[in-house]
C-alpha cells in the first residue's frame, strides 16, 4: 500500500502479458497470485473489476466507442450511481477535451480516450491499479497531470503496478523498480547509476 511499483520492459518482453495475468485476463501458468491474501482465481470477475483498476495497453479494450462518455464511466459497477456533476468534475480534473458527458466516446482523440480510462479506473477508488503504458499518446502536460494524480492516489494508501516501456516514466514516479529481461522480473535495489543498469538488463 502507498507505493508505485514500476516495471520496465520493451515491447515483446511479456510486459503486457504480465499486467493482463495479474488482472485475471490470462491464466497463471504456474504459482499463485494473491490479492489481499486471497488467490486471484477465487474472485468473481465483478469483484475484481471493483477491487482492481485496470488500464490496458490497448485502450480500446476498456471502452465501448458507440456509447457516450457518461455510459463509459458507468461500465464500472461502483460508478452506476455517479451523478452528472461528478462526471463533469472528473472531465475537468483530467483535462478531457469533450463538450459534455453526452458526447459519443468514439469522437474523442486517442489521448482523450486514454485519459477517460485512467480517470474512470481511479474513480472507483480501487485497492490496486494495474496500469500498462498509461500515458501512451499523451502530451507532456497530460502526462504530468496523471503522474501527480497517481502520486496523490498512493499517498492516500492506494497501490499501483506500473508496467511501462517508457523508462523515464518509471524512474520518475516509482518507489520500487523492476525490469523484465529474458522472461524474468529482476528487481533493482540500488538506484545509483540506474539508467545504465536498466539498459544493461534490457539489452
Amino acid at each position: 500500500e502507498g507505493e508505485i511499483h514500476g516495471i520496465i520492459g520493451m515491447a515483446g518482453t511479456g510486459l503486457k502479458e504480465l499486467g493482463e495475468t495479474l488482472y485475471g485476463l490470462r491464466p497463471c501458468p504456474d504459482g499463485k497470485i494473491l490479492i489481499l491474501n486471497r488467490e486471484l482465481r477465487e474472485y468473481k470477475r465483478n469483484e475484481l473489476s471493483n477491487l482492481i483498476g485496470f488500464i490496458p495497453d490497448n485502450i480500446l479494450m476498456a471502452l465501448v466507442l458507440d456509447l457516450d462518455i457518461d455510459k463509459n464511466y458507468r461500465l464500472k459497477e461502483r460508478l452506476w450511481e455517479i451523478d452528472t456533476d461528478t462526471i463533469h468534475h472528473i472531465i475537468r480534473e483530467f483535462r478531457i477535451k469533450a463538450e459534455s458527458p453526452e458526447q459519443n466516446a468514439g469522437t474523442l482523440s486517442g489521448g482523450n480516450l486514454q485519459k477517460l480510462v485512467v480517470s474512470r479506473e481511479l474513480s472507483i477508488k480501487p485497492k490496486l491499479l494495474i496500469a500498462i503504458n498509461p500515458t501512451k499518446a499523451l502530451d507532456h502536460m497530460s502526462i504530468t497531470a496523471i503522474h501527480k494524480i497517481f502520486k496523490k492516489y498512493t499517498s492516500q494508501g492506494g497501490s499501483i503496478i506500473l508496467l511501462s516501456e517508457d523508462m523515464d516514466e518509471v524512474l520518475e514516479v516509482s518507489d520500487r523498480i523492476g525490469v523484465i529481461s529474458e522472461k524474468t522480473l529482476k528487481p533493482i535495489k540500488d538506484k545509483r547509476d540506474i539508467k545504465r543498469r536498466v539498459m544493461e538488463l534490457l539489452t
